[in-house]
Formats: C-alpha cells, structure tokens, sequence
C-alpha cells in the first residue's frame, strides 16, 4: 500500500463539502482505504492507496475537485415547514431491509406495507390526479444525453454491458459461468438503468403537442451509484420511484408546484412525525456544479421532504421540482402554439418513506396506515389511544 496524507487551505460550505466527497472517490482510484474531515470546513484526507499509486495524480485531481468546490455557493435552508415530533416507537428499520448485494436490498413484508400505503396514499390524491402510464426500468443513453443527466450526474449513471457477438465467447461464459464473463470481452449496450421515472415520460411524450396542461403518473424501479457508499433502506443502489409529472404551460407548471407544496405541507402537519420541507438543490458533478446550483437556488426550482429519524439524521423522501422548458425544448414536446411546453414533477422515494415511517411507528401502526393515510390523522395513534380504527 501507498500511504497518502493531503490538506487543502480552502474552507468549503455544506453544499461545497457534500459534492468535494461524491468526487473523492474517482480521485483516489483503487484505494484500500481512506477518511476525510472538515477542520473548519478545509478537507484534509488520510489514504492508503494501492501499490505503486502516483501520489502525485491524486493530489492534483484532489486539488481540481477543491477549486472547483469551492466555486458552489452555500444555500442558505429556506425552511416551508418543520414539525412533528419523535414517537419513542420503531419497527427496527434496519432489520426489516435485507442488503443482498453492495445497494441492493430486500424488504420485509412491513416496508412493502408501508410502500404501497404511501403510493396507494399519493394516486388518491385529487391535486395529483394523473394518466397513468408504465415505463421501464431500462432507459436509452441517448434519452439521457438528450435530459443532460449523462453530463450533470456521471457519477450516479448505471450502464450496461452485452457480451461480444461471437459464438466462442458465448460458450466460453456457457462452461465458465461468472469467472469467464469477467474475462470475455463485452460492449457497451445502448441502455441505462433509468436513474428517475420521468425520462422515460419524456421519451415518450418527444414529438407530441399538447393541447392541454396533463399530469403523467408513473411508478419504477431506478438505479443510481453512489461512489461514497450505501446505506440499507437510505441509500441504495436500486430503489423504486412514484412520481407525477406535469407537462403543459408555465402557468400550470407554477400551479402545479405551488399546489404541491401546500398539500404537501398540511399532509405532513397532520401526519405528526418529525419532518421538514425545505428548498433544495441537485448533486450536480463538480464541473457543473456551481453554474447550475446557482440557478436552482436563484430559480427556486427544487424542494424536499426530509424526514428527521430519530438519531437526527435526514433523509430526502419526497421532492418537488420545477424544469421550465428544459425537457420541453430537449424533446420536442409542444404546446397549441408550437412553443415547448414546461414541465415539473413530485417524486416520492418509496423505500426511504417506508424507513423513515418504520423508524417511528409500531408494526400495528404500519398495517393500518392505508387507512390513516386517506384519513388524514396521526400516523402515531398512541397520542390518541382511543382513535385506534
């Protein structure tokens, strides 16, 4: 191993640090292992690189990735609500997930529960009345390109591979199994596994005119990597996204969101456990990190639900955002005068909900929240032991 201790004299916001460490590990390659503080908000790292690594490299690329940090603004929490309270309750949340690869989980009939309540919960709402559609769970790199997620997010992008067209390599991988495949030359395929939902609605909808504003309902299983690691139930490679898309006029898209984010607002106040609402912005790779947060923040184009677990950590559960024409003019989706229309979304995480209402709810309390849900009354029913229906 290669030791390696490095330090930078330039202080970094929150924001600034969360993009400095999801670029760290593409600068420090195969490293056996690594730990990175903020003394003051300045990077300082400790690594063991692997053998004949070029120190040299590594502290230039941890140089670039500083500068460049340092440029993004600092987002000031604009907060719209925050409330609720702990319950002294849990189902265990880390033990209703099962991790079955390094992102990849399984949950227990609980979290299904708490999943379909809440997706059940959002199609039933009337400000969400939606088409629905179903998509895939694979998206083409060229929709991607087109939406600007390969350039914005390399970091979270999950290609595939095929195996070459050549009959010996199939029946070498047919005798050898998995060893022979890490070994057979392979291409990249012309897919993704779809990173959001809605890339696959604007492929969909690319070429039409819209005579009408509409809303598009989907509900999908999407992948992103993360370089800094995973965690069971919050931060996973795999996860299943519901979300609602509006396409239309700007007007609508306005409306759409505002109204969003009061509903949102109430249902989390009579929902009583600890949680915030609060503007937001994309982890856009460091390059073009600072232009483009700069404009969500100045646009106030991005909001989140982030749930409060009862340790104090955060957890992003839900999210509103407002594209403008971007997808309208990237897909040619059009409105009754031939002008690209706006769009915007409300996305729901349905693992990370299921966690954050596993963390404060009982198993009773979980299987009935369907019905507490559509209620509209306190997911902790021990606060009013006599409401238990």
């Amino acid at each position: 191993m290669t030791p390696l201790e490095w330090a930078a004299t330039t202080s970094l916001g929150n924001t600034a640090q969360r993009r400095f460490m999801d670029a760290l590990p593409y600068c420090l390659g195969e490293a056996e292992s690594w730990q990175c503080d903020f003394a003051d908000g300045a990077p300082s790292l400790r690594a063991e690189l692997a053998d004949g690594a070029d120190t040299e490299a590594v502290t230039g690329r941890l140089d670039r990735m500083v500068h460049q940090a340092a440029a993004i603004p600092d987002q000031k929490a604009t907060v719209i609500f925050d409330g609720g309270t702990a319950t002294g309750v849990s189902c265990a949340p880390d033990e209703q997930f099962r991790e079955v690869g390094p992102g990849l989980v399984v949950g227990s009939p609980l979290v299904a529960t708490a999943m379909d309540a809440v997706d059940g919960w959002a199609l039933r709402r009337p400000w969400l009345a939606a088409h629905p559609l179903s998509v895939p769970g694979m998206v083409l790199l060229e929709t991607l390109e087109r939406a600007n997620y390969i350039r914005a997010f390399p970091q979270h992008l999950t290609g595939c591979s095929v195996v070459e067209r050549r009959i010996e390599t199939l029946e070498k991988v047919n005798e050898g199994g998995l060893e022979a495949l890490r070994e057979v030359e392979s291409a990249l395929a012309p897919i993704a596994v779809t990173p959001a939902v809605c890339h696959n609605v604007y492929a969909y909808l690319a070429g039409t005119q819209h005579m009408d504003d509409s809303v598009y309902a989907a509900r999908g299983s999407c992948a992103r990597h993360e370089p800094s690691g995973y965690a069971v139930g919050r931060r996973m490679w795999s996860f299943t996204m519901r979300e609602f898309v509006f396409v239309g006029s700007a007007e609508g898209a306005k409306r759409f969101a505002d109204t969003a984010l009061d509903q949102l607002r109430e249902s989390l106040a009579w929902m009583g456990l600890p949680v915030r609402l609060e503007r937001a912005n994309d982890p856009f790779f460091l390059p073009q990190a600072a232009g483009m947060t700069v404009f969500q923040i100045a646009a106030d184009s991005k909001f989140e639900v982030v749930g409060i677990l009862p340790d104090g950590s955060e957890l992003a559960i839900a999210s509103v955002n407002v594209h403008r024409r971007h997808f309208g003019e990237t897909f040619g989706i059009l409105d009754v005068s031939g002008a690209p229309v706006h769009t915007a979304c409300v996305a729901f995480g349905l693992e990370r909900w299921a966690y954050w209402l596993l963390s404060h709810l009982a198993p009773d309390e979980v299987e009935m929240l369907s019905s507490r849900l559509d209620r509209g009354v306190a997911l902790h029913m021990r606060e009013n032991p006599e409401d238990s229906r």
